[in-house]
């Protein structure tokens, strides 16, 4: 578990054989190539892409950063009972759906 930006405690995920770490660097490619593809028409600056892509499940969102600053101090403890509570048993998708969201708040579904 971690802590991005102090705004979001996620939970990230790795593969777990050879073929899932295919389908993730396929994942990255694929990526990489619509970031080309729509860099002019969106405006994208090959600056402003992310150097990386973290697979995760977002777990839940803070306040403010001043509380995820202050849940820095809690993370080695709850990330021991997250991996306690699991078991550090695989997870596994059978699907996946494709999200957009303008803000922190304002979802919706694009697949």
């Amino acid at each position: 578990m971690t802590i991005w930006g102090n705004s979001v405690l996620v939970a990230l995920l790795e593969p777990v054989d050879d073929a899932s770490v295919q389908l993730l660097e396929n994942i990255k490619s694929d990526r990489i190539e619509l970031y080309k593809k729509y860099e002019k028409e969106f405006g994208l600056e090959r600056e402003s892409w992310r150097s990386g892509y973290d697979p995760h499940v977002s777990l839940g969102y803070f306040g403010n950063e001043r509380a995820g600053e202050a849940a820095l101090a809690q993370l080695d403890q709850w990330t021991k009972v997250f991996l306690d509570l699991t078991g550090n048993k695989p997870i596994r998708f059978g699907s996946a759906s494709l999200y957009g969201f303008t803000d922190m708040q304002t979802f919706f579904r694009k697949i």
